[in-house]
């Protein structure tokens, strides 16, 4: 006769097809995912509830915190300049007590040309007041289609 626990183990270690499904899988692989499950299980309180964005969001209908979320979205998706996703761009801000630091990421490497970007167009949205707003504004656009000039001629 089997004791209880040696009946678990042997479960633990044989999954059924009724839990499985009709995928066969290996299962010292499967075992390679129990790590990274259980962390992401220990993980899930710390990290917190995801934040949906609106699609198109009214300014007036946003708070400080979503207008920046989206501020920083819209100019992430601005530097994703070539089709293929090695230039795909996330960016982040950071309070410190020296002032917001902006940290860009891209699946190569974030390139010169979108640093140059990122700044110049920052600099540009600095000094916006309401008699150059239209002219600013299409500083920046020409400045986001001059960088994105590849990725729209494969459009």
């Amino acid at each position: 006769m089997t004791s209880p626990s040696s009946e678990r183990a042997a479960a633990i270690r044989r999954p059924s097809l009724a839990v499985m499904g009709a995928v066969d899988i290996d299962w010292k692989l499967l075992r390679r995912f129990y790590e990274p499950m259980l962390l992401l299980k220990l993980l899930d309180p710390v990290r917190g509830q995801r934040v949906d964005r609106p699609t198109d969001p009214e300014h007036g209908a946003l708070s400080s915190t979503e207008l920046r979320r989206a501020f920083v979205d819209k100019l992430a998706y601005l530097c994703d300049f070539k089709k293929g996703g090695d230039t795909s761009t996330a960016i982040a801000l950071q309070d410190s007590p020296q002032g917001v630091v902006i940290h860009c990421a891209a699946n190569d490497h974030v390139k010169p040309r979108v640093k140059d970007f990122i700044r110049e167009t920052l600099e540009l949205l600095v000094t916006v007041d309401d008699t150059n707003h239209a002219k600013v504004e299409a500083l920046i656009f020409k400045k986001a289609i001059s960088l994105s000039r590849n990725r729209l001629r494969t459009y």
